[in-house]
């Protein structure tokens, strides 16, 4: 017979249809209890006891944030083959999360078998109150190598809140002589792990050159820009933004920043991103230092402003442009951008028009002109919704300029 980690006889039970709900690693209390066993060791939580004698007895798991990649790695004190791997007769693995008041299971992620030794995670929102599924996708967010399985995920994709959440992992299995029901094992034994989730907040991209009008036409995504803010519409284009789950890059004249922190923390925290639109909307072709001036003083008052965001994108104000100002560009490790969809907004042709002319006229790749500021954008403001709707609708991921150009991006970590 064998033990669990509190030293207590692990009985082989029989599974009922309820127990894979039922069964959960669930706490009563906000404050979680780690058993003695269970040690963090560089972030790890450990079980160094052979409590569990089967292919699936745990030996460690951890939970960390790296910008916006969230990753839980399970550890096993045995290899765990293909014939073994979870989501067959053979057993189960599963993390479960929690949050709220009171506290309970809100999330279970489980690695199932997909294919030839390739592993999936069925993504399970629960009940809180009594465990069961209220809902199932299933994710390609996990690796497994021997003793190691590795799940990473955008914390935003899964719904999981900023704060504090509590984890453990269970598995199970229905091999060997003892098992000839199911077996299992806890970590931890009983209650839960805490945790920390982060807000990624962008803080500036790397340093590039050149001009683009477009982005790659290799997958369907595409990248809605505003011109000419900050403004009083700046608010109401986020709320749309944040309801309809899609981002935008914000090109903003330098002068209307100063004093526009908690708008431009807001753009940045709904995962947008920020941009250069010379200092007063002054016609830049000319290059030089006319230019460089434009755009390096544009920028150092989004940086203040912002908390920190370096901006890697300008526009040219009326789209002039010319090799003098790209060269002034470079020199200031930023690529200008122009556009392929000009919805026309600020000729105020009704919302109707800008709708189609947005959703209509984007291809892979494309970059669609909206303006912000410099004049009256009510209809721009009742076009943002629908728009984000209607790309969808045709198949597009939204993402910001920065994103869509494959440049890198810093991210800090934000409890906010």
């Amino acid at each position: 017979m064998t033990k669990n980690s509190a030293g207590q006889p692990k009985v082989a039970v029989r599974r009922r249809r309820s127990l894979f709900a039922t069964s959960l690693v669930v706490t009563c209390t906000i404050a979680a209890v780690v058993p003695a066993l269970a040690q963090a060791v560089g972030g790890e939580h450990t079980d160094p006891s052979r409590d569990a004698k089967g292919p699936l007895d745990l030996a460690g798991v951890s939970f960390k944030q790296d910008a916006r990649e969230v990753t839980i790695t399970i550890r096993t004190h045995d290899p765990v083959g293909n014939g073994q791997l979870p989501g067959g007769k053979s057993g189960t693995l599963c993390v479960t999360l929690e949050w709220g008041s009171p506290l309970g299971p809100q999330k279970r992620l489980c690695v199932v078998k997909v294919g030839d030794g390739k592993t999936a995670v069925n993504d399970d929102r629960l009940n809180p109150r009594n465990g069961k599924i209220l809902a199932r996708k299933q994710r390609r967010i996990s690796t497994h190598q021997g003793t190691r399985f590795v799940l990473r995920f955008d914390p935003v994709d899964l719904g999981l809140p900023v704060g504090l959440l509590h984890f453990g992992v269970r598995s199970s299995w229905r091999l060997g002589k003892a098992c000839r029901h199911t077996c299992e094992d806890k970590l931890p034994s009983s209650g839960t792990f805490p945790a920390r989730v982060y807000r990624a907040v962008a803080a500036g991209c790397a340093a590039t050159s050149g001009q683009v009008t477009s982005g790659p036409s290799s997958g369907k995504r595409v990248a809605i820009t505003f011109d000419d803010g900050p403004s009083s519409y700046t608010s109401g284009y986020l709320a749309s933004l944040r309801a309809e789950g899609g981002v935008a890059t914000f090109f903003q004249i330098g002068q209307q920043v100063p004093g526009q922190g908690a708008i431009e923390r807001s753009i940045l925290a709904g995962g947008n991103a920020l941009a250069n639109h010379s200092w007063d909307h002054a016609d830049l072709s000319r290059g030089g230092s006319f230019a460089s001036s434009e755009l390096s003083r544009t920028s150092a008052a989004i940086k203040t402003a912002s908390g920190g965001y370096r901006a890697c994108l300008y526009r040219p104000p009326y789209g002039a442009t010319s090799s003098s100002l790209v060269s002034a560009g470079n020199a200031l490790g930023m690529k200008s951008v122009l556009w392929d969809v000009d919805t026309n907004d600020w000729k105020l042709p009704g919302t109707s028009a800008i709708i189609s002319r947005a959703v209509n006229g984007a291809r892979a790749g494309s970059i669609i002109l909206m303006h912000d500021g410099g004049g009256n954008r009510s209809q721009t403001a009742a076009a943002v919704g629908p728009i984000v709707r209607g790309l969808k609708a045709r198949g597009f991921t939204l993402v910001t300029v920065p994103e869509l150009l494959g440049l890198k991006t810093t991210y800090r970590l934000s409890t906010s």
